[in-house]
C-alpha cells in the first residue's frame, strides 16, 4: 500500500524535525527525526516496508522495532488525515 498527502496539508523540515500543517483544519503536527524518515518515504509514494527498511538502515534498529514505529506513525498520520491511502 502506498500513501499520498492530501490537498491542504503542507510539511516543512525544521532542523531535524518536521512540522506538518493541515490548513483545512487549522492544526499543526510535528515529527521527530525518525518520523521525518518515515514521512519522506511515505509522502513520496513509498511503502511501509520501504520506510521500515529506511529506519533499519539509518538507525541500526531491529526490524520489528522499526515496523512498530512505522505503523505507529502511519496510524497517527492517517488518523489525523495527513496521509491517505493511494493504493
Amino acid at each position: 500500500m502506498t500513501f499520498r498527502v492530501p490537498d491542504g496539508v503542507h510539511a516543512r523540515e525544521v532542523d531535524r524535525d518536521l512540522v506538518i500543517l493541515d490548513s483545512a483544519g487549522d492544526r499543526y503536527f510535528s515529527l521527530n527525526e525518525s518520523g521525518v524518515v518515515v514521512w519522506r518515504r511515505l509522502s513520496a509514494g513509498g511503502t511501509v516496508d520501504e520506510a521500515v527498511a529506511d529506519l533499519v538502515a539509518g538507525y541500526a534498529i531491529p526490524e520489528g522495532t522499526a515496523r512498530a514505529d512505522v505503523e505507529a506513525v502511519v496510524a497517527r498520520l492517517t488518523g489525523a488525515g495527513l496521509l491517505v491511502a493511494a493504493g
